[in-house]
């Protein structure tokens, strides 16, 4: 049947019944370029690999998502805002930096949670806001005044450090 559709439409020869014709009688070099023959046999062989390269692909798009739209499509991703002490010494370098408070912003409440902060969460936030930022030392009798700010945390990826609800989690800053 699919060399009589084939035939018809590339060869506009007429109807015409045929034995059961195989993959070789369809897809002949008679109508198909060396090519495209070797396209053809490559992608038959090659299902399995081409099917798992799409499935990767569409992750690759699924991961495109920003974080925005995918706190309100996943009710299984969280984040956390996690507010940051600084102190800041004479020559603008971070010198004091401590997890001051955790929240959850889809409580709308500032109540703090019980969420444990990985210290390489930590340590990655202190490089982020030291290399991003560069502030000014503020004093008041001698002694550095702290400063809050904050940056959110998804359990699910502790190793990003989220500061960008509208990047997606692999391009944040």
């Amino acid at each position: 049947m699919m060399r009589i559709v084939f035939d018809r439409l590339l060869q506009r020869a007429p109807l015409r019944r045929f034995r059961s014709a195989s993959a070789v009688d369809i897809f002949g070099p008679a109508w198909l370029s060396s090519e495209r023959w070797t396209s053809l046999k490559i992608m038959s062989k090659h299902r399995s690999l081409l099917m798992i390269v799409a499935l990767l692909f569409s992750l690759t798009l699924v991961s495109s998502e920003t974080v925005r739209e995918q706190l309100k499509s996943d009710s299984k991703f969280h984040l956390y805002a996690v507010i940051f002490g600084i102190t800041v010494n004479t020559n603008s370098k971070i010198d004091g930096f401590r997890v001051a408070k955790i929240t959850d912003p889809r409580s709308g409440t500032t109540d703090p949670v019980d969420v444990k902060i990985p210290k390489k969460f930590v340590e990655a936030a202190r490089r982020k806001l030291a290399a991003t930022k560069k502030y000014e030392p503020e004093f008041k009798d001698g002694r550095p005044i702290e400063f809050f700010t904050y940056l959110l945390y998804s359990p699910g990826h502790p190793e990003i450090v989220i500061s960008d609800l509208d990047v997606s989690l692999a391009k944040q800053p």
